[in-house]
């Protein structure tokens, strides 16, 4: 619920994006009210150990949020300044877009985010789940 004078505090916080004002049928963002009930996606937290290589940036890129985001949740004063089996927290709406890598399988690709096979063949269509290449792009519903 929106009350007097919270609707600039919501919009800096990023509670409030573009998408969900489509979400909410509100056509005019400026035109909120106090009382004013919103649907807003429910943030979940999505568990990740760095790899090696891996930068904030490059982590940020692939779950689509900042590396502010990332630094926020997890504590991390310095950005620059991440070890290999640091377990992160990623701050998530439930989806992100992953890039075939080579080697991948659904399978590893399913471990690594903790979803269902099912899920992810389901959810991208895959009407030969055996059948990836490197680059293609995986939709992948965080649970």
């Amino acid at each position: 619920m929106i009350s007097s004078g919270f609707i600039d505090v919501i919009s800096l916080s990023s509670t409030i994006k573009s998408a969900n004002f489509q979400l909410n049928n509100i056509i005019n963002p400026n035109l909120l009210y106090a009382g004013q009930i919103l649907k807003v996606p429910a943030e979940t937290m999505t568990k990740y150990i760095v790899q090696r290589g891996d930068t904030l940036a490059i982590i940020a890129g692939r779950y689509n949020v900042t590396v502010n985001e990332i630094a926020l949740a997890n504590d991390i004063t310095n950005p620059n300044q991440i070890y290999v089996g640091q377990k992160l927290e990623i701050p998530t709406t439930g989806q992100i877009v992953h890039t075939v890598a080579p080697g991948e399988t659904l399978w590893l690709i399913s471990i690594k985010y903790n979803v269902p096979l099912s899920t992810i063949i389901e959810r991208n269509n895959l009407t030969n789940p055996n059948m990836l290449y490197v680059g293609q792009k995986l939709i992948i519903n965080v649970l």
